[in-house]
């Protein structure tokens, strides 16, 4: 873009009658479009990495350069929201494409995960046996709202939490932490209330949880527990879940050995 600035003005202090104005400003669209830009992490054989192109537009008595953005833009906006989400480890190897359905209750829940995609206002929910794929199912659907350019984040709940809880009295540095996981367009919590989370885990659950629902924003939800036994933890942060995720997207998976794919069920 400055490059462009810089070689229409080049000549501007020649005479009006010996430049023709109208033919310089064609020619340096042309080396503009051709020219190799500096932008990085994709490689765009249509703008050459500049992330743009010059476009030379003639009207009835006059003409404008203008300048408009090359589709990998967006393609480059979502990898940036990618590595920013904590997902881009896992999004290659977690797809629908490559989530096995050799039982109906896979197939159940690959139909109810991709259902969810045109969602705008519902939560998701898996809770239930581990190894069941659940991780697989969640990272899919985020991916899928990062590809359409909403902002995502990726929590692991042991981990993060626990950096949550560490902050407790650095308290600009937990807001901080809190806000991005709070106010994000898309929120997947993986492995929630793992373990047996103490009353503290609980609350800050609930205070994060409560945030998103007050504000409308799209959750996510994988868990070793299922939704009635967080609700009999806590009825409160329970009920919300299942408020949001209504009769469609909260999926429960029965305890049963021969579905954790880990041991090859």
């Amino acid at each position: 873009m400055q490059m462009l600035k810089e070689l229409i003005n080049q000549n501007d202090t020649e005479a009006v009658s010996t430049y023709d104005y109208k033919e310089r400003d064609r020619k340096n669209v042309d080396v503009y479009n051709k020219t190799q830009g500096k932008l990085e992490g994709y490689d765009c054989p249509l703008c050459r990495n500049r992330g743009n192109f010059a476009q030379f537009v003639e009207h009835k008595n006059d003409w404008e350069v203008q300048i408009r953005f090359c589709q990998c833009m967006d393609i480059r906006k979502n990898k940036q929201n990618l590595q920013a989400s904590g997902l881009s480890a896992l999004a290659d190897k977690l797809t629908f494409d490559k989530y096995v359905t050799k039982e109906n209750w896979q197939e159940l829940v690959k139909q109810q995960a991709q259902s969810f995609c045109t969602q705008v206002d519902k939560w998701f929910f898996i809770g239930g046996q581990p190894g069941s794929g659940k991780t697989h199912i969640c990272t899919a659907i985020t991916t899928h709202f990062l590809n359409h350019g909403l902002d995502a984040k990726y929590m692991l709940w042991v981990k993060d939490y626990a950096k949550l809880r560490a902050l407790k009295f650095r308290i600009e540095e937990y807001e901080q932490m809190f806000d991005r996981y709070a106010l994000c367009n898309v929120l997947y919590i993986d492995d929630f209330l793992k373990g047996r989370p103490d009353d503290e885990e609980v609350r800050e659950a609930f205070k994060l949880i409560n945030q998103r629902y007050i504000n409308g924003k799209i959750t996510i939800i994988s868990s070793e527990k299922s939704l009635a036994d967080i609700i009999n933890l806590d009825e409160a942060l329970g009920s919300r879940i299942r408020q949001r995720t209504g009769q469609h997207y909260e999926l429960n998976i029965s305890s049963n050995q021969k579905r954790n794919y880990r041991f090859g069920g």
